[in-house]
């Protein structure tokens, strides 16, 4: 299969309906000014922003505005044995679109479920559902590392649609979702097994009321020291940071 460049990719998940814009080459970064909330199916907008930036990443906003949401693994955190488990007790995932990340991790995509849901939810460690107020870099991008965004070949995009979510996947988003409006306040002390976790929801708190990146770090880089035993190092602190930076403010209400 010939692999698209990313104005003629664009453009083909704009046919598909999936809203699209440009993020900074090698960066998960919006080069235009209201990213996300710019994204757009409309081939003509689509043509003149890669006529702009000719080598931009392309992103995929997500959630009800292209029908898709997207399950994220990370290795990196154990996203992949954290699936592999998932997978061993309920079944294999159904064929859905897979992308496979510069960062050697994947994304799945999945029809929308419907209803309001927010950005991201954690389903294990290295283990994410993105929704609505969320994006992904999408093929064939290339990661700051420098290797592509690809798909995988027996699940491209162009060969098969976006599954429902398995019952035991949107079984566990309920839950998740459950689980947050009865969730006890964050411990005072955070130990082993507590800190990322933790850090992540008082980021996620702090993104809803529009914080930026710099004021949720600094933010982050306090309640580390102060209550996490012992303190994560400052590289995890950025991370939680960054990844939480990504969704729009508005896609962190928990509706």
């Amino acid at each position: 299969m010939v692999e698209l460049g990313q104005i003629e990719a664009a453009l083909a998940y704009a046919f598909r309906g999936w809203s699209c814009f440009p993020c900074r080459p090698r960066g998960k970064e919006p080069l235009t000014d209201h990213g996300l909330k710019e994204a757009s199916t409309t081939p003509d907008t689509i043509r003149e922003w890669w006529r702009h930036w000719k080598q931009a990443n392309v992103a995929i906003a997500l959630g009800a505005v292209s029908g898709i949401v997207a399950l994220d693994v990370d290795p990196r955190h154990g996203g992949d044995a954290a699936l592999d488990e998932l997978v061993e007790q309920n079944g294999l995932l159904p064929a859905t679109p897979h992308s496979l990340t510069g960062g050697g991790g994947h994304h799945f995509l999945f029809a929308h479920p419907g209803g309001k849901l927010k950005a991201m939810y954690q389903l294990a460690d290295g283990l994410e559902l993105r929704a609505d107020g969320a994006y992904i870099i999408a093929p064939p991008s290339i990661h700051p590392n420098g290797h592509a965004y690809a798909w995988e070949v027996s699940e491209h995009f162009e060969d098969v649609l976006p599954a429902r979510l398995p019952p035991w996947l949107l079984a566990m988003l309920r839950a998740q979702r459950q689980q947050e409006r009865e969730r006890p306040p964050v411990p005072e002390m955070l130990g082993e097994g507590q800190r990322n976790l933790n850090l992540a929801r008082m980021a996620g708190a702090m993104r809803r009321y529009g914080m930026c990146q710099e004021a949720i770090e600094s933010a982050l880089s306090i309640e580390n020291e102060r209550r996490c035993v012992p303190p994560l190092n400052r590289d995890e602190v950025v991370r939680i940071a960054l990844s939480i930076s990504r969704y729009e403010p508005v896609g962190g209400r928990n509706l």
